[in-house]
Parts: C-alpha cells; sequence; structure tokens
C-alpha cells in the first residue's frame, strides 16, 4: 500500500548568542527568495518535442515469492500552447497486446510493459518539462533549514536544504502518526537548479494496522530555452503494511528533439 503525498513540515539570552542564531536565519531567507526570483523568470512558453523513455523496476510480495516487473519503454511527447501530447509506438501497443495474451494462459505472469505504460503520468511529465513552476508551487510555504557550499558532479554550488510542510486531508490526519518531507536543491553560478532531492517519511495506522511509507526522488536539471526541463527524474517508493510489502523503482529520461 503506497500512501504518497507530495507535501512536509517545522522551522539567547545573551547578545551575542541571538545574533549568532539570526544571523543564519537571514542568509537562509535571502537563499530561498534568490531561488524564487530566478524560477519566476523561466517562462516555459516555447514548443517542446521529445522523446521520454521509462525505466521500471517493481517488487510486490503478498506472502510466497515476489512478483518482480521490469520494463523499459520508450515514447514521443509534445508540448504546444494547446497542451501536452503523449504518443506510443505501434510496436509498443503490439508488446502490450503479446504479453496480456500470455497472461490470460497463465495469470502468474507479470504484464511489466502495460504496468509501465500505466506508471506514465501526465502531470510528472508535465513538471518535467516546466522544473521551474513545479519548483516554485513546492517552495511556496517551505522552510529553508540550511544555505550552505556543496557540489555537483564535482564542481561548486549552492546547497539549500529544505523542509516542507504537510498539507493532510481531514482524513489522512486521523491516521498519520508521522509526516517529514525534505528537499535539498543544489544551484548553479546563475542561480538555476541543477539536482533536487526530495524525501518524505511517513507513518500511518489503518484498522489497528501500521503502514510505513518512504517515497524518494531525484531531479537531474537542465536549462532549455525558456524552460527548465528535468532531463532525469528518478523515484523509489517502498512501503509495508496490511501483510504486504512493495517497493517501486522508475527512471525517466527526457531528451528534446
Amino acid at each position: 500500500m503506497v500512501f504518497r503525498n507530495h507535501s512536509g513540515e517545522l522551522r539567547t539570552i545573551a547578545v551575542v548568542t541571538m545574533l549568532g542564531f539570526l544571523l543564519p536565519l537571514q542568509a537562509g531567507a535571502d537563499g530561498l527568495a534568490d531561488l524564487r526570483h530566478v524560477l519566476q523568470k523561466m517562462s516555459a512558453s516555447s514548443p517542446l518535442s521529445a522523446t521520454v523513455q521509462l525505466e521500471l523496476d517493481q517488487h510486490t510480495r503478498a506472502g510466497g515469492e515476489p512478483l518482480v516487473e521490469k520494463a523499459v519503454i520508450e515514447f514521443e511527447i509534445t508540448q504546444t500552447t494547446e497542451g501536452l501530447d503523449v504518443r506510443y509506438p505501434k510496436a509498443l501497443s503490439r508488446r502490450v497486446r503479446e504479453e496480456q495474451l500470455a497472461h490470460q494462459k497463465n495469470p502468474d505472469l507479470p504484464e511489466p510493459i502495460r504496468n509501465s505504460i500505466n506508471s506514465v503520468q501526465a502531470m510528472e511529465i508535465a513538471d518535467c518539462i516546466d522544473f521551474a513552476e513545479m519548483l516554485l508551487k513546492e517552495t511556496e510555504s517551505a522552510q529553508l533549514l540550511e544555505d550552505r557550499p556543496g557540489s555537483v558532479d564535482g564542481k561548486p554550488s549552492r546547497l539549500l536544504v529544505l523542509k516542507i510542510p504537510p498539507h493532510l486531508s481531514s482524513f489522512q490526519k486521523k491516521h498519520v502518526k508521522s509526516l517529514e518531507v525534505k528537499m535539498s536543491i543544489w544551484l548553479s553560478d546563475d542561480g538555476l537548479p541543477l539536482v533536487v532531492d526530495r524525501s518524505s517519511q511517513l507513518r500511518a495506522s489503518f484498522f489497528l494496522v501500521g503502514v510505513d511509507n518512504l517515497h524518494k526522488e531525484n531531479w537531474r536539471v537542465v536549462r532549455n530555452g525558456d524552460r527548465l526541463i528535468a532531463r532525469r527524474h528518478e523515484e523509489e517508493a517502498s512501503a509495508s503494511g496490511l501483510g504486504q510489502n512493495f517497493s517501486r523503482k522508475t527512471i525517466l529520461t527526457i531528451t528534446p528533439r
């Protein structure tokens, strides 16, 4: 059971102690404001065509041997002022039909191609090809925990560590015991994100049964004209509870044409 929520939370006495406490807060506030200012300049209004590759590695165990599903699929996307188009090649449709026929003969056989296609989410693609907009929304009520030097691929960068406040429904608040979401953003010299990590850890209880969910995401970001593109989005999720164990890893790679 995967409980996913793209949201997280929290952020004297002598004068010297107070100054030592206040100065880092001021620097941190500037760091987050700098990031959001740069992101707001990315309009993402130009058309985009790209090839997308999705890799799926999924394991499900509900007693007995785990069901393992692995596949790699490719498809095309086009983003215009009219919206986002996703096109699957005919060869991929044939692979799905072959898989379905084999599954009908033996229901124990997995359907990784079909599940890979089902794993493709339009909003995930939209976020990846307009990453600035996604990151603006994600950091809207974030709290900056750290603003310090970092490195990406051996090159100096600026690292921001954020805490994301949770946005839970009334139902979720009744069952969620704890939810912590953190985001780390490595910035280039011009203030644009190069790499973004987000992790969330959730503990919940449903009908006296405990559920643990760990969710991690990583984006590798590049500039493409007037937009930021997450050229690689790696996502890992694992969950246990209700007598089941589940883990899934997907890697979405976007190559503009």
